[in-house]
């Protein structure tokens, strides 16, 4: 893109200010002409032309359209995604998977994954689903299935926790709400489905991803967080053989031991 950028003709501009100009200002929520958009395209219009929007950010043209909330333009969302490849590797919430799930869009999510242009849609759903616009539980479990329909999920799961660890993004309170989705829609498919997907083959050391005993029953650290600590900054720490949970409400630190560190039975054992 660099190198196009660079040697860019008169014309070549002026296709891509145009169609940055045809998509319009998101905030406003404009209906865009499909057709026109499509023609611009067929001229020879990219994804390289970049507007100030919001504070202080630069948007290209499918970024601009993704931010788009109006429904009626989700074909022309659509068209673009397939046009190009503008995101293929997440890492904050630049593609339009991320953007749609950042906005609580679910059935625009949905499409979007079918495109399986994006390499770590578990991560963009576990950063963005429901950030600004919530979404139920059940959609987002709809969402997780369309993942799982098009592309391998234990392996995408495998490698978009390990980028949630690598990134330092487990105490982030967007990931800290959608794990247990993730663990309740693993828990869904079967007990080899979870050993698969947290098993040995993998270096994901964060305590949020343990499971722990409770009545006979095994519970998912990341629930058990989740259900008692719904806002503030949680860090989880080994106290003398307890596993307890430190939780900052209003400048106070509290902590909660939530079980025994014997209690553990899925506790990864990387190798």
């Amino acid at each position: 893109m660099k190198i196009r950028i660079k040697n860019k003709t008169e014309k070549q501009k002026d296709l891509d200010r145009r169609l940055a100009e045809e998509i319009g200002e998101p905030n406003k929520d404009p209906i865009m002409d499909l057709e026109k958009i499509k023609n611009l395209v067929k001229e020879g219009a990219k994804m390289d032309h970049w507007v100030e929007y919001g504070y202080g950010d630069r948007w290209n043209a499918i970024q601009l359209a993704s931010r788009n909330k109006s429904d009626k333009n989700d074909e022309i969302i659509y068209f673009l995604s397939k046009q190009f490849d503008f995101v293929t590797k997440e890492e904050d919430w630049n593609s339009p998977l991320s953007i749609a799930l950042y906005w609580g869009k679910t059935q625009r999510s949905k499409k979007l994954i079918e495109k399986t242009s994006l390499k770590n849609p578990v991560f963009a759903f576990l950063l963005n689903a429901g950030r600004w616009t919530e979404i139920p539980d059940e959609e987002k479990l709809e969402i997780l299935d369309q993942i799982e329909t098009n592309y391998n999920l234990a392996k995408v799961i495998k490698e978009d926790l390990k980028q949630i660890q690598d990134q330092g993004k487990f105490g982030d309170y967007n990931v800290r709400k959608n794990l247990p989705v993730l663990f309740k829609f693993c828990k869904r498919k079967s007990s080899s489905f979870l050993e698969e997907v947290f098993g040995k083959s993998y270096d994901l050391n964060e305590p949020i991803t343990w499971r722990f005993t409770k009545n006979g029953k095994f519970k998912w650290v990341a629930e058990e967080v989740q259900k008692r600590f719904q806002n503030g900054k949680v860090s989880i720490e080994n106290d003398q053989d307890n596993i307890k949970v430190q939780f900052v409400f209003r400048n106070f630190l509290v902590k909660y031991q939530i079980f025994d560190i014997n209690q553990i039975s899925n506790r990864p054992n990387f190798e």
